[in-house]
């Protein structure tokens, strides 16, 4: 447990978390620790006491204590009900977990002095052979991935959206946050509840049930940890909310970040997709991006001949979606790539930017008169649209950074809260 505290504190301004309010939780926390037969179990928390399986080398004993303490010092009981990190009693266990292994795997490296070593690791996905995470886990890969994704997709570091987990408000502010977002409103409980199946099926593979999920028609089963949350499930609906879930969270990042900053960084994207398909359509969309971004930044001056003096039509469709808002230009992209468009909240989304799409028009100028002048100035303005694509910034843009700040103050007033209500 010392081992535990100390390693947290070496990170602790990564994780913004305080170590010494954790340690002084552990006494009363954990009445006793046992090494026993649990059979395929790597480890086990019931209310005060964590098992380890006996069977285990020394090394592994450290790692599966590491998580199952973590669980131990993120478990609450709210109106009767137990919660952990990102489970509320009902869903949220896909998180948890993902994220007890990240936390704990984090500080047993940090313990031992080495790194987190990122690959890819093939079959590891029960019951889906053809995904392959990207992920340092050594246990839990896929959960890990998709932790990855979504904090990638929420601008937030990685150990920071964990240290959420140790909080009472964890999972109402990581909703906050990922509701702040540009096409997310109403949507984290969806998610939660996607991830949440996934997590379950998972469950009923280990536990044998394989043969039933092989049915064409999506047998009836009850949530992992929820017995009162039905839910129809098969091999089909396993893969088709893995693509979901990833196919979503690519939605929103190509939603709340501006085009130039998409194509710096998404490669860091496309890494924690899981099959090839989700890979190489998000490719051939940043590909098309890339080509529409060059097409809107570059346009050729011919100075104009004696034949070409006369009135003519100088504005065509390219020339006129320079006008375009981002948001509409997003919308023109998501429209052409059948990996976004059969998200109903983007083929919303698309639908309203593309309803108010400026019309294509034919302005008639004489070239002669052209308010071009042969300088340089006016023709960067020209090429840039009068700046608008000339200093776009390095870093991401979020949708409402007042409504974010707001969201700050009160995570730190509900922090305070809480730490004022523990005081006492």
């Amino acid at each position: 447990m010392a081992d535990y505290i100390d390693s947290m504190s070496e990170i602790k301004d990564e994780m913004l978390i305080n170590p010494i309010e954790i340690a002084k939780k552990m006494p009363k926390l954990i009445k006793s620790i046992q090494e026993t037969n649990l059979g395929g179990i790597y480890g086990r928390t019931d209310d005060n006491r964590i098992q380890i399986n006996q069977s285990l080398d020394y090394e592994n004993k450290k790692l599966y204590f590491f998580h199952e303490l973590t669980h131990v010092l993120q478990t609450s009981h709210e109106n009767g009900i137990k919660q952990c990190g990102f489970y509320n009693g009902h869903d949220g266990m896909f998180l948890t977990e993902g994220a007890t292994q990240y936390t704990a795997e984090m500080l047993y490296h940090v313990s031992n002095g080495t790194n987190l070593e990122y690959r890819e690791q093939p079959g590891t996905v029960r019951g889906a052979s053809n995904r392959t995470p990207y992920s340092p886990l050594s246990e839990y890969q896929y959960n890990g991935n998709v932790l990855e994704l979504l904090a990638k997709t929420m601008d937030l570091p990685l150990p920071q959206v964990l240290a959420l987990g140790y909080r009472k408000d964890g999972r109402e502010t990581l909703k906050n946050i990922y509701e702040s977002m540009e096409g997310n409103q109403g949507k984290f409980d969806e998610l939660m509840n996607n991830l949440e199946q996934i997590y379950s099926i998972d469950k009923l593979i280990i536990y044998g049930n394989s043969k039933h999920l092989q049915s064409q028609t999506p047998k009836l089963f009850n949530m992992a940890n929820d017995d009162h949350t039905p839910f129809r499930a098969n091999f089909d609906t396993y893969n088709e909310l893995m693509n979901k879930t990833e196919r979503e969270l690519v939605a929103t990042y190509m939603e709340n970040h501006n085009t130039e900053y998409v194509l710096q960084h998404y490669n860091e994207i496309a890494q924690f997709l899981t099959t090839p398909e989700l890979k190489n359509n998000f490719l051939s969309a940043i590909q098309q991006l890339s080509q529409d971004l060059t097409q809107d930044n570059t346009q050729i001056y011919t100075p104009p001949t004696e034949e070409s003096s006369v009135e003519q039509p100088i504005q065509s469709e390219n020339q006129n979606e320079n006008k375009l808002t981002l948001k509409q230009k997003v919308a023109q992209f998501l429209k052409k790539n059948n990996l976004f468009m059969n998200l109903s909240f983007v083929d919303k989304f698309v639908r309203k930017q593309l309803d108010i799409l400026p019309p294509v028009t034919q302005e008639v100028r004489n070239t002669n008169t052209r308010a071009f002048g042969g300088t340089r100035e006016d023709f960067m303005n020209e090429l840039t649209n009068f700046g608008q694509y000339r200093n776009l910034p390095s870093i991401q843009r979020m949708s409402d950074p007042k409504r974010l700040a707001r969201m700050q103050r009160k995570m730190e007033e509900n922090q305070q809260s809480n730490d004022d209500n523990e005081r006492s």
